[in-house]
């Protein structure tokens, strides 16, 4: 896998022969050279994620670019009159054999007075989860086997949905079944900055899925964007997470 930087929350990803673009946003501009892309995800319609005069640079580039959203976005994009394919919470797609997976419902909340929009995370090749602007827990869709709650543990004959994750390890029999819980990630795309959260809240959710790689992202509002990223770095590193900041335009292979 190939993941290349272009600025704030944009990211190419190249992985199995597909060309992945991620959220091209106001913030960044290197997206409006690249060509031959084959797919386009928008986690949500905030102008920093979709910026409609960026795409339609890209759909010239690549004529047979398809975009991939929720509904929110969406509309936006009908607005604008380009043409979408609706994906949902739990739903994916196949583009080039490379499995995309659609996690998530609503974007973090940035005020009360604020209403809540939609927001899709996506998790690519079962290697690569890129969150949009919500700490989202992709949850893989296998359900337990037949007898397995009954024959559990006692301490598990409670919501195991509403367990902390602290309660569960990799040898859990439930980690990767039908109630809500984290699959493994291998690279994350981290969320150092924004109006929707604290800087300890991203490193808590680094840190609760345990990711091997972090990828900090949605950082172009930062005067000094090392600032932002040191406090991951201070505090995932220990745990074994790597911090691997991206330069822009930097091409980096996982």
């Amino acid at each position: 896998m190939h993941i290349t930087k272009f600025g704030h929350s944009c990211l190419l990803v190249e992985e199995g022969g597909a060309r992945i673009l991620i959220d091209p946003g106001s913030y960044s501009t290197m997206q409006n050279v690249v060509r031959e892309v084959d797919v386009i995800l928008i986690t949500h319609e905030h102008q920093d994620h979709l910026d409609a005069r960026s795409l339609k640079v890209i759909l010239a580039n690549s004529p047979e670019v398809k975009i991939v959203t929720n509904q929110g976005a969406g509309r936006v994009l009908t607005g604008e009159g380009i043409e979408y394919q609706k994906i949902g919470d739990g739903e994916n797609i196949l583009i080039k054999d490379v499995l995309i997976e659609a996690f998530g419902k609503d974007h973090a909340l940035i005020h009360s007075s604020i209403p809540v929009i939609p927001n899709t995370g996506f998790f690519i090749a079962n290697r690569f989860f890129y969150p949009g602007d919500a700490f989202v827990y992709p949850s893989a869709p296998e359900a337990p086997p037949p007898g397995l709650l009954k024959e559990a543990p006692a301490t598990y004959g409670r919501t195991i949905a509403n367990m902390p994750l602290s309660d569960y390890s990799r040898s859990n029999p439930f980690l990767h079944a039908k109630v809500g819980l984290p699959k493994l990630v291998e690279i994350l795309a981290l969320p150092v900055t924004a109006p929707w959260m604290r800087s300890a809240e991203a490193v808590d959710y680094a840190a609760e899925l345990k990711p091997k790689i972090c990828i900090p992202v949605h950082d172009a509002m930062l005067k000094d964007s090392q600032m932002g990223h040191r406090l991951a770095k201070q505090i995932l590193e220990p745990m074994g997470i790597e911090v691997r900041v991206l330069e822009l335009g930097e091409r980096v292979t996982f």
